[in-house]
């Protein structure tokens, strides 16, 4: 188990996807995302979010038009929107998105231009995965 304190708040939050009943977790598999990706012939997602660079709070309105830039660069793939929960704690849900088909490298690229520590991302019939830069 993970002792750092920021990789703990990744493992102890729940990504909810728009549309699927239960959040993604780390470590499990989400029937909904692997529904979604059979229905699109893809075979891996990621779910990733602009908001709150190096994990840094920054004001709502800044977050969205961070946000705004991200989803701007994703219209080849199946994007859902979403939100990172934290299960604990006092750190705000941020906005994300859900994206299916997305290669493993496109998704680290879109981390490091939205300077993201970390992000889920997932197989199908795999347990979601932390990326985290540098790891």
């Amino acid at each position: 188990m993970h002792t750092d304190p920021l990789i703990l708040a990744y493992h102890n939050t729940d990504y909810h996807v728009n549309g699927f009943q239960e959040p993604i977790q780390i470590g499990q598999i989400s029937s909904e995302a692997d529904a979604l990706l059979k229905a699109n012939a893809c075979t891996e997602w990621a779910f990733i979010t602009a908001w709150n660079p190096m994990s840094e709070q920054l004001g709502e309105a800044e977050n969205r038009f961070r946000n705004a830039g991200l989803k701007a660069q994703l219209g080849a793939w199946v994007v859902k929107d979403g939100a990172g929960c934290a299960r604990e704690g006092n750190w705000p849900p941020e906005e994300s998105y859900f994206i299916a088909g997305i290669p493993l490298e496109s998704a680290v690229m879109l981390a490091r231009i939205y300077a993201q520590r970390a992000f889920v991302y997932g197989r199908a019939g795999e347990p979601a995965e932390l990326w985290i830069e540098g790891v």
